[in-house]
This record gives structure tokens, C-alpha cells and sequence, in this order.
């Protein structure tokens, strides 16, 4: 792939490839300019190089901010490596050119944009591909010629590419996703072979945003935080590839929770069984048309606010044709606190169930072991029969089906059981590979622990804003064949960060989320205002005074890590006191939290029924 050279001219923005430090005479050059409010695309003459122009290593988009077109270009990324004969990038650096050659909005809004787009976290691959097969699409989806997925909903830039792809101008283009990608080399034992173990997760655009302003689905069936992690499995010098998909995911019905200045708000159902029913199926029917045999794995407590939304679900899932039934574990039964449902011939979609409540069964960590056993019960006979996607010279097998995997958040909990089902994939593949098994290759175990541990801190940076809980307990994880023990015991240090990084969630659900998904849904559409709507603070006088004061204090240097958490933890003491004295002064919540002005007028409406 070729750079971009992008050179001001008085009709717009002129985007050509650039070769050798020159405008490449090898694809007509490409005039991005306005009209009437609106972006065009057309061809045009090749101009002369200019000094001033802008060298960039490809095209985000186009975006449209108060009635003004940007265009957005890549400007850095850091190589990851290569994984199938095709490199991966992680983007680094971005700029945004008006049309008619304004300068980049200071504003805020705009700013959180572009650092979304820079601040690491989305990534590109350089591969001379189709629309859609680049970045955003999985190896098996890649070589599925009988009838691949559409991929649309992991590329970021889909709304904002569409002019030039329109005008098949995809050459200027590069195809970014958002998620993670990561990757290690391992020796194989007694050998001079290695392995080669990526990590790519994907997270859909649709219904994207923080973790309490996107929770449950819309009525589209656009689940929140959607995220594909892919696994793959190389040994370089052979020609077979394998790799294990496994995706993430918001409880696929109709509910919400609120901000109402509590540590954890409560999770509220926001419509009848037959609406649930409606949106579950609108999200199953296209997730199981992508994947196969999709098989639920939730985590959920059964008591309390979160039992509730248990009751719903399962209720849901019995009314399209789905029916308790014995776990498919080796002996036929159903291991303690294991609750499985099957599809019955009438069922609506070949999906099936497992119901576990991990925080109780597991108490402790040093009984995560054994919760996580009995669950593995279960889990392992469903991969071996959807096995894992593997091709070789001679022939090509299919992963069949994907495990959905959720809890509250669906981050925690939710990539302890993700890195054991991983675990027991990684088996097959090296079956498939013919290397030697897992239990006698001790370094990829550690590797792949931490891999799956870096995949689980950047999953939770982008919903909740710092890295994933009990961290020094997923990194100390070791495994034996069949079992699971942990090495070591919880550390001072680790209950310390737990500590500092949910008082940071705290203050960041209300104080930063709400901008944040403005910027997302922004970045998504390439549009704003949102339904005529600013995202200017509305917030009455007192909790404006609190965010003043706030701001004085607020560190104008980068600190420490060290002052940093204590800087962190006295923020959220701050704003929960202050919190409190609003409860105590009669402002409802409402009054006191900003509101993201991108949530969508059926969001909206349904928020209000439960303030």
C-alpha cells in the first residue's frame, strides 16, 4: 500500500498516492470538496508537489462537524507485526483538513474525536483487499467464499468512508477497526519450530459507548460493547492456520442503568416480555446467520438487581423454543450451579444456554478453581463439536458455532471464562498444527495468560475507562490439563489498584461518559450535531460550582503513577460527597448528571420511564 499526499487547492482538498516523494501517476487523482453543505468526490487533474502538502499513510474519512466537512487522514502507526502474510498497524497519529481550508475545531467534542481515532486503540492492515476484508474481517470469514459475513459493523470508519467508496476511491482508504491487537512468539520444546499466538478483538460501532450510557440492546438488535475476539494459532514454515473465535456482549434485551449517584445503579427492565422477545430476536437472528451455533454463557448473579435481569432473559429464551435440559458435559450430567438450556425442533434459532452464576460459586479466588472446573464441564464438549477453523494445503474445517460470553459488564468476569475457553481451543490448535500438546509447552501457557490478560485491560479501558479488575489474580493463573489453580494469593497491591480503578469508574461514569459518548457516536456517524441538538452542560448553578472547583484542582502536568492514584481516589471522594450533599439538597439526579445528547429519541423515552 501506498502513502496519501493531500495538497490545499482553492476547490478543495486534492488526495492522490504518493511514490518516490511525488504525486503517483498511477490512479487518478481524487478532488474532495464541498457543495451546497455537502461533501463531493469527483476526479481531477494532477497538481504540482507543493511543500506544504500533507503526507499521510492513508484516508479515515470524512466528517461532518457544524455544517463543515473534515477531512480526516492517518498520519502515524506503530507496526504490530504480521499475521497471515498480512501486517497489522495500531494508529498513533491523525488530522483532520477542512474542505475549505478551515483549521481543526478547537472544540472539545472534536478533539475527544480525533484522540479516539489516535489514542491507540483502533488498528488497520495493510492488505490490498476488498472493502470489508481487511482489518474488520476474521481469517475464517476471509476464506469463507460460500457466504461470508458482513464485517461492516466492526469498521469505524464505515460512515465516514462512504463518499470515496462511493466514488471507488477504496485505494485511498484504510480500513480501521477498534479493539485490540497483540501478538507473542514461543519456542516450541526440543524443537527449533515456534508458535506464533495473536489476539484480535473487534468491537462493534453499532450501539458503541460507555459501559452505564449503552448497556442491553435497541430494538434493532444492536447489542452494547459487541466484541469478536479472535484467536489464531501459527507455526511459521507450515502452511496451516488456525484460529478460535469467541465474542462478548451486553444482555441482548431491552434495559438500562441509570445514573443516580450510586456506586453500582441498578439494573432496570425497560419494556414487557413480548418487546424483549421482539429485540432478542433481532439480535439473534443476524448473529447466528454470522457465526453458527451460538451458544450463551452467562454470568450473572442470581439474587438482586442482577437476578432479575437472569428471570427476564431466561424467560425470554424459553418463549423462542429454548428448554432446560441435561448439561452436555462427558457423563450426561449437570455439575453444581450449572443451569442449561437447549433449542427444541421448534425453536426460532439453534442457540443453546449455560446459566452460572460465577461470583457466587467461586466465593474466593481459591475457589475459582473449582467454579471454573464445573463450568468447564460444560463448555469444553460444545468446542470440541464446533471445534476451531483450520486450513491447510489439503483442506479447510470450519468452527461451526461461537460462545457469547456476558456479565454485568461484560469485561471481569467475562475474560476469566473468555481466556479458559481460549485455553481449551488452543488445544485443538496445536492438534491441528501438530505440535506438541499444551501441558508440555509451559511458556505458551504463560504467554497466552498474559495475552488474554493485555486483551481484557484494553476491552475495559474503552467501556469503563480503566483496566480490568483483579488483575494480579488473572495474571498469576496457572493451568493444568483438565483444572484450573491459581498461583499465589491476592496482593496489597492489587486490592489497591482494584480500589483506585473503581473509584476512577465512579467518577468517570459521571463526570467523563457522557462526553465520551458524544464523541463516539460522532466518530460513528461522521455527523453533528445530533438531531439539532449542542453538547454544551445545561447543569444547574450548584453541581456547575462543584465542576468548577473541581477543575481547579484538577493537575496541570502529567504525574506519577503513584500521585495519579492518589489524585484519582481523592477526585471520587470529592464528587461522591458532593453527590451526596446534592441528594441532600433535593436535587433528583437528573438535575445533577449531564446526559450524553447522542442517545437516540427511543433511548431517550425509555430512559425517562425509569428516573
Amino acid at each position: 500500500l501506498m502513502s496519501v499526499r493531500i495538497q490545499r487547492s482553492a476547490a478543495g482538498l486534492v488526495v492522490a498516492g504518493e511514490a518516490a516523494g511525488r504525486f503517483s501517476t498511477s490512479a487518478t487523482p481524487t478532488l474532495v470538496k464541498s457543495v451546497n453543505g455537502s461533501v463531493a468526490v469527483e476526479d481531477c487533474k494532477l497538481p504540482q508537489k507543493d511543500d506544504n502538502d500533507v503526507i499521510a499513510l492513508g484516508v479515515f474519512g470524512v466528517v461532518e462537524f457544524n455544517n463543515e466537512q473534515f477531512l480526516i487522514v492517518i498520519t502515524n502507526a506503530d507496526p504490530v507485526g504480521t499475521c497471515c502474510k498480512d501486517q497489522w498497524f495500531r494508529i498513533t497519529g491523525a488530522l483532520a483538513m477542512g474542505v475549505e481550508g478551515q483549521a481543526q475545531p478547537g472544540d472539545q467534542l472534536f478533539t475527544r474525536a480525533m484522540n479516539l481515532v489516535s489514542g491507540g486503540s483502533m488498528y488497520y492492515m495493510a492488505k490490498d483487499a476488498p472493502w470489508g476484508k481487511g482489518s474488520a474481517c476474521s481469517v475464517q470469514n476471509r476464506n469463507n467464499n460460500s457466504s461470508p459475513a458482513d464485517t461492516s459493523c466492526f469498521i469505524w470508519n464505515d460512515a465516514a468512508s462512504e463518499a470515496l467508496r462511493n466514488s471507488k476511491k477504496l485505494h485511498l482508504l484504510l480500513e480501521c477497526t477498534q479493539g485490540f491487537v497483540g501478538n507473542v512468539s514461543v519456542p516450541v520444546p526440543s524443537s527449533s519450530a515456534v508458535n506464533e499466538l495473536w489476539l484480535v478483538a473487534r468491537r462493534s460501532h453499532h450501539r458503541a459507548g460507555p459501559r452505564y450510557t449503552r448497556r442491553g440492546a435497541d430494538k434493532h438488535g444492536n447489542a452494547a460493547n459487541n466484541v469478536e475476539t479472535e484467536q489464531i494459532l501459527l507455526s511459521p514454515g507450515q502452511d496451516t492456520t488456525t484460529s478460535f473465535n469467541v465474542t462478548r456482549g451486553s444482555v441482548p434485551l431491552l434495559w438500562c442503568q441509570n445514573l443516580n449517584l450510586a456506586y453500582t445503579p441498578k439494573a432496570t427492565l425497560l419494556a414487557e416480555q413480548k418487546d424483549q422477545i421482539v429485540s432478542f430476536k433481532a439480535f439473534i437472528s443476524p448473529f447466528s446467520q454470522r457465526y453458527g451455533n451460538t451458544t450463551f454463557v452467562n454470568l450473572l448473579k442470581q439474587k438482586g438487581h442482577e437476578g432479575r435481569l437472569v428471570s427476564a432473559w431466561e424467560a425470554v429464551i424459553e418463549a423462542v423454543g429454548l428448554k432446560k435440559s441435561s448439561s452436555p458435559s462427558a457423563d450426561g450430567s449437570t455439575p453444581e450451579g450449572v443451569r442449561f438450556w437447549s433449542a427444541t425442533k421448534d425453536a426460532s434459532s439453534g442457540a443453546s444456554y449455560i446459566g452460572f452464576d460465577l461470583h457466587t460459586m467461586s466465593g474466593h479466588s481459591k475457589r475459582a478453581a473449582w467454579a471454573l472446573g464445573h463450568l468447564n464441564n460444560c463448555m469444553r464438549p460444545l468446542i470440541e463439536r464446533d471445534h476451531i477453523f483450520s486450513q491447510s494445503r489439503e483442506s479447510i474445517v470450519m468452527q461451526k458455532g461461537v460462545f457469547r460470553v456476558n456479565c454485568l459488564d461484560s469485561l471481569d468476569r467475562t475474560n476469566l471464562v473468555q481466556m479458559h475457553l481460549g485455553r481449551n481451543a488452543l488445544e485443538l490448535q496445536l492438534d491441528a498444527i501438530q505440535k506438541a500438546p499444551l501441558d508440555q509447552q509451559p511458556q505458551l501457557f504463560d504467554a497466552h495468560k498474559l495475552l488474554w490478560a493485555d486483551h481484557g485491560d484494553a476491552i475495559s479501558r474503552f467501556y469503563s475507562g480503566t483496566p480490568a479488575m483483579h488483575a494480579d489474580v488473572t495474571r498469576t493463573f496457572y493451568w493444568t490439563f483438565h483444572c484450573l489453580r491459581i498461583q499465589g494469593k491476592r496482593t496489597v497491591a492489587g486490592m489497591l489498584q482494584d480500589a483506585h480503578n473503581g473509584l476512577f469508574r465512579y467518577y468517570l461514569n459521571y463526570h467523563d461518559d457522557p462526553q465520551k459518548q458524544d464523541a463516539i457516536t460522532f466518530l460513528s456517524s461522521a455527523k453533528y450535531p445530533f438531531n439539532g441538538q449542542s453538547v454544551e452542560s445545561s447543569l444547574p448553578a450548584l453541581p456547575a460550582l462543584a465542576v468548577t472547583i473541581a477543575r481547579v484542582f484538577q493537575p496541570q502536568f502529567a504525574p506519577s503513577p503513584g500521585v495519579l492514584s492518589l489524585y484519582s481516589i481523592g477526585w471520587a471522594f470529592y464528587w461522591l460527597v458532593a453527590f451526596k450533599l446534592f441528594a441532600f439538597l433535593g436535587l433528583r439526579p437528573s438535575h445533577i448528571i449531564n446526559k450524553p445528547k447522542s442517545l437516540s429519541s427511543q433511548d431517550s423515552a425509555l430512559e425517562k420511564q425509569t428516573l
